[in-house]
């Protein structure tokens, strides 16, 4: 919410969340999460169950929270080899 109180942008964001969320996409990137079939983990599997983020957004958010996991590869699929190289930020 802005400082001035107005919660437009918020509800606007949430809503955004939400249609994405819907259509089967990650709801931060946008991403389908189909296009990278491999999670970590079961835990991330579980994540994925109940928010829709993509193992990408995973990463990235709980990394920020502190909730530091080792960001290391755990398959050779196609997809996410292209994820790896593609991120720059792993591999």
């Amino acid at each position: 919410m802005s400082p001035d109180g107005d919660a437009s942008g918020f509800l606007e964001l949430l809503k955004s969340y939400r249609e994405r969320r819907e259509a089967g996409l990650c709801p931060h990137c946008g991403r389908d999460p189909k296009d990278f079939p491999c999670f970590r983990d079961n835990v991330s599997e579980i994540e994925y169950k109940i928010s829709g983020l993509c193992q990408n957004c995973q990463d990235l958010f709980f990394n920020q929270i502190g909730d530091i996991r080792p960001i290391e590869q755990s398959c050779n699929c196609a997809a996410c080899l292209a994820r790896v190289v593609g991120d720059g930020e792993r591999g």
